[in-house]
């Protein structure tokens, strides 16, 4: 060491440089592109970067670096790194790690979620440096640097899906931004706003709520009405009213947000784009199917033109466009586009980032709905194991993936199974949604569906049946333990039984005194159709028997099954 600063003093700098970051991979770029933050003897390599390969070569001369040319990166042995920072003084290491902060920061990008794929890239070299760096200086509060790598260390890790490591450095940079800015400063609104989108992400809307309304009224006193940075703050809460349920707040915001990017960024900004797909997202939501496929189309068509085909963004229209083919039985358009938004997810983000469960779980739903029932079981654990190790076992997207799988196990008339995972997600929804969201009604309507046909087994009215239909059918037979009712009731009046049951007919089924079907198929068809287009299941087994004679159909028995006499099933399109 004494040897390198005699002969060459940019060298000797390099070394200190790389005392204070991580040991392995440390970019070269960094050195070069960064050296006017790195002192007067490395400031010298901008304007000739061959002096940098000297450096290097000397150190390497000594066995003390070691230099990865396809990678252009160095690294060092840990022994060696410990000697160097005993070497320096305490004085000396943190002047050499503010050095090194200036020039991560000058470097990294500030990740959005248009942000092209390979400036991923340029934050996944630097992030292990600028976290062990922060680590160091992480009792400092006097920095605008210090926030700002803070703060564009928490995006990069926000968009990777690593909420845990985010949350921290979010809440470092808005503190000392707030320390020196000031509280209604324009640059804590930024962190207001990604912070609550954090915490959307987590499923804590109550602190995301708080935060973008804060962001809000900031923006609000210093910018003008359509101003683009109100557009975010409004699509924001929108997605936060959309997944709250509150679907007439949703809306206008959306609106507006569109409108607002629209005139500033242009119609063809990646902004519109997620304002369109957010828009189609609401509207699929409410089944108003018509009304999201061109806007799902428009996103898609923005996203693959101004960010390329591979990138996640464009992941997210084709697994939103895959959902609505879904759920209109267009499985043929459904599944490719799952099937594609999977492979980019996979390749960009990891095959455990937990918007690979996304498509995994709607894949599942399809071969669910089609009867493969070996493959859905595959995708629903695997998005299931995801869901719960990134986002936790009390998220809503987990309790989604607990609630479709509940349905797969209730298709294969596995009701003990169907019940377990049905009570878990509805726990799920209740606490984090709320009683009165659609889907924790949907799934308390499912789950009392579960408990009505346990007790209705239980009491003898359809064990024979029950018997007869489960042979036909793989899983395992119900188990008839009695289960408690969920403290949850719906109650519903007879009048939205019929209408709902008098839609059901329309769209699948003829009435005719010389008709029949099967009902163990009668009622699998009002199921699919449940799941497709209401996303609840109103009526018990023993309301749907009531309501079917009504109509005069009458239930006998063959020597193989039951039937359903004046009824009959025909298929119609009715998506």
């Amino acid at each position: 060491m004494e040897r390198v600063q005699r002969e060459h003093r940019a060298a000797s700098d390099v070394l200190c440089v790389c005392a204070l970051l991580h040991a392995e991979a440390i970019p070269e770029e960094l050195f070069v592109e960064g050296a006017v933050h790195l002192g007067p003897e490395l400031e010298c390599l901008t304007a000739d970067p061959s002096q940098f390969d000297q450096a290097v070569a000397v150190l390497r001369s000594l066995s003390l670096v070691q230099r990865q040319a396809e990678t252009r990166t160095l690294s060092l042995h840990r022994l060696v790194q410990a000697v160097l920072l005993d070497a320096l003084t305490e004085a000396e290491r943190e002047q050499w790690t503010w050095r090194a902060i200036r020039a991560l920061d000058e470097m990294f990008p500030e990740v959005q979620p248009t942000t092209e794929y390979p400036i991923w890239k340029q934050c996944g070299r630097l992030l292990p440096h600028a976290l062990l760096c922060l680590h160091r200086l992480r009792n400092a509060e006097d920095s605008l640097v210090l926030a700002s790598l803070a703060y564009k260390a928490a995006q990069y890790l926000r968009e990777r899906g690593q909420y845990v490591e985010a949350e921290p450095l979010y809440q470092h940079a808005l503190h000392i931004q707030e320390q020196i800015l000031g509280s209604e400063h324009l640059q804590v609104a930024d962190s207001l706003n990604y912070l609550a989108a954090l915490y959307w992400s987590q499923g804590k809307y109550a602190e995301a709520e708080m935060l973008l309304l804060r962001a809000l009224s900031i923006w609000e006193q210093s910018l003008d009405p359509d101003h683009p940075d109100m557009a975010r703050v409004l699509n924001n809460l929108a997605n936060l009213s959309w997944e709250q349920g509150k679907y007439a707040e949703a809306e206008p915001r959306y609106q507006r947000a569109r409108r607002i990017w629209t005139r500033t960024l242009g119609p063809d900004h990646p902004h519109v784009a997620s304002s369109l797909n957010n828009l189609a997202e609401l509207y699929r939501m409410q089944s108003k199917y018509a009304e999201a496929k061109p806007l799902y189309q428009r996103a898609l068509s923005i996203r693959e033109q101004s960010l390329g085909p591979d990138h996640p963004e464009v992941a997210t229209s084709l697994n939103n466009l895959a959902e609505l083919y879904r759920m209109q039985s267009k499985d043929a358009e459904a599944e490719p586009l799952y099937q594609r938004a999977l492979f980019i997810r996979e390749q960009v983000l990891g095959v455990t980032h937990h918007l690979v469960a996304e498509p995994l779980n709607g894949l599942a739903n399809l071969f669910r709905d089609r009867g493969k029932y070996a493959e859905a079981k595959s995708l629903y654990q695997r998005a299931l194991s995801i869901r719960e190790q990134l986002l936790g076992q009390h998220h809503p997207e987990t309790a989604q993936t607990l609630h479709d799988l509940a349905i797969f196990f209730h298709k294969q008339r596995n009701l003990c199974e169907a019940f377990s995972l049905a009570e878990r997600s509805l726990a799920i929804r209740s606490q984090s949604l709320g009683d009165d969201h659609p889907k924790t009604v949907a799934t308390q309507a499912f789950y009392d569906q579960l408990v009505q046909e346990r007790e209705y087994t239980e009491e003898g009215g359809a064990s024979e049946q029950s018997v007869e239909e489960s042979q036909d059918r793989p899983g395992k037979a119900y188990n008839l333990e009695r289960a408690p009712r969920p403290p949850l009731a719906i109650a519903a009046s007879s009048q939205p039984e019929q209408d709902h049951f008098q839609e059901f007919l329309s769209a699948c089924c003829e009435l005719h005194p010389r008709a029949w079907c099967h009902s163990a198929d009668l009622w699998q068809t009002y199921e699919h159709w449940i799941e497709k287009h209401q996303e609840r299941f109103l009526l018990s087994r023993g309301a749907f028997t009531a309501q079917l004679k009504a109509r005069g159909c009458r239930a006998d028995r063959t020597k193989t099954a039951r039937i359903w006499r004046g009824i009959a099933l025909v298929k119609k399109n009715h998506d």
